[in-house]
């Protein structure tokens, strides 16, 4: 079997590894290293950490200014919509990602006979979308009058077919489905990235040892928990850390998808420290935000600890090449019936990833009058693109792509120089900056958004776009870093 280090599908989106840096090839003084660190450590630190301790010592202060110890946190425990908040919140950190993981797994699996390659950007192009952008996408999607929205035309359909009446059907968006709801759309636009991360992990599988289980009478779950589940294992547990810090942040989803009346049912924490930062004293709106963080920080903890293993790979370990072929092995062991109803399957999926963007570009193609009357099934117009001509949107659009391009550039060239100096310098206190850089990149914006004003208002230039763009350079670093502290860890040093 060919040995490949660095090529597992998890390496693509490691950010719990903390082993051991990599011994420099070269010997150069150790204070290069720390000055290719200064401008991440800099913006990370003044963006984000000092904030984020500014938030923590607020939260125990009166409003006169002086110490009120757990005071707000009392106060902020007594509201019952704090209550409906962490139980929402709950469901989207950890209902949610293993939904996807199951989920992905299972089409994964389905689609081991088949290259992806041809469906690769379909099923990785909701994740290029924002989430405003998705929400508004389910809306039309979930609109509660049968005629604007497919779903709940279908809905009515199956519901009449059973002897239900229309009036009985609840609303997709309403308050006994509208959690539901949102999942979906955010299943739907993380579903691809599960999908290639579970297919690249089972190819890396010699499909040798598949079928020496198989021949020792070993049943399909036996073959997952004994053989797969080895290979899979890390990878769900970066999908799962990964998908709860996004799960963490659908408050724009919500804000989008949710109508104004049932908005409380579906809250979430974020949403929540939101609005309550500006009717609650700040003292007690900073305890939400900690209480917040605390929810995040353990979340993390136990995703990290149970994906962690040694860094680089245990010696005499023999490493499975990644290869995006299909096995000839496998493909001969398929019965034809078995991958018709696969292919079924996954046309079926396909649908599924297609017709949310389908429905929103036609939509667009309407008049606005026709769109929000007859929906879709009006005549198409370009009317609506005029609009948005004469709202001067266009004109937002080249400064939105310049700002995105150099904040990209400027994130990728200042994290790749602290990542080459933490994989491949033996710095002291490696391992804390890897943890903290873990926790700045999974922190949420809402906890430190008060305090981050208090840090950048002081600042030449504030309100320009020139401080924007440092903001979000400062919150774009941590991930980044750390993704490419484990690529440049990975090359061997020969």
């Amino acid at each position: 079997m060919t040995s490949a280090p660095g090529r597992l599908a998890t390496e693509l989106l490691v950010i719990d590894d903390i082993g051991p840096p990599r011994r420099s090839r070269a010997h150069r003084p150790a204070g290069l290293a720390w000055l290719w660190l200064l401008p991440t450590l800099a913006l990370v630190g003044g963006l984000i950490a000092w904030p984020a301790v500014q938030t923590l010592y607020a939260s125990a202060l009166s409003t006169a200014g002086g110490l009120a110890g757990v005071g707000n946190y009392r106060s902020v425990l007594r509201d019952p919509q704090l209550w409906v908040t962490l139980r929402n919140t709950s469901v989207w950190a950890l209902g949610v990602p293993l939904l996807v993981v199951v989920l992905g797994y299972a089409i994964a699996v389905l689609s081991r006979d088949i290259r992806l390659a041809r469906v690769r950007t379909l099923v990785l192009a909701p994740m290029a979308l924002p989430l405003v952008v998705i929400g508004v996408a389910f809306r039309l999607l979930y609109d509660p009058s049968p005629e604007l929205g497919p779903a709940t035309a279908l809905l009515h359909a199956a519901a009449g077919m059973v002897g239900v009446k229309s009036v009985d059907v609840p609303h997709l968006l309403g308050p006994s489905l509208v959690l539901a709801s949102l999942v979906s759309a955010f299943v739907w636009t993380w579903m691809g990235i599960a999908v290639i991360m579970f297919r690249a992990a089972l190819d890396a599988i010699p499909h040798e040892i598949e079928d020496g289980a198989r021949a020792a009478g070993a049943s399909r779950v036996r073959l997952l928990i004994d053989v797969q589940w080895p290979f899979l294992r890390r990878v769900a547990g970066v999908l799962v850390l990964l998908l709860a810090v996004a799960a963490s942040r659908t408050f724009d989803l919500v804000l989008v998808m949710v109508p104004g009346s049932v908005q409380d049912e579906a809250e979430v924490l974020s949403l929540y420290v939101l609005r309550q930062s500006a009717v609650q004293q700040p003292g007690e709106a900073a305890a939400v935000s900690v209480v917040w963080l605390l929810v995040v920080v353990v979340g993390v903890l136990l995703a990290v600890r149970w994906t962690r293993h040694e860094w680089p790979w245990p010696a005499g370990g023999r490493r499975p090449l990644v290869t995006t072929a299909v096995s000839p092995g496998r493909l001969g062991r398929i019965r034809p019936a078995a991958r018709l109803v696969r292919r079924g399957i996954l046309g079926a999926t396909l649908v599924v990833f297609t017709f949310p963007l389908l429905l929103l570009c036609l939509t667009a193609l309407h008049q606005p009058t026709d769109a929000a009357v007859r929906g879709w099934w009006a005549p198409l117009s370009w009317a609506s693109f005029g609009e948005l001509a004469e709202a001067e949107v266009w004109a937002a659009l080249a400064p939105t792509a310049a700002m995105a391009l150099l904040v990209t550039a400027i994130v990728v060239v200042l994290a790749a120089l602290a990542a080459y100096a933490m994989a491949w310098f033996d710095l002291p206190g490696d391992q804390a900056m890897t943890v903290g850089l873990l926790g700045a990149a999974v922190m949420p914006l809402q906890v430190v958004a008060g305090r981050l004003y208090d840090v950048v208002s002081p600042l030449h230039g504030y309100g320009t776009a020139v401080l924007l763009g440092v903001v979000h350079v400062g919150f774009g670093l941590p991930f980044v870093v750390l993704v490419l502290r484990n690529a440049f860890g990975a090359v061997p040093a020969d």
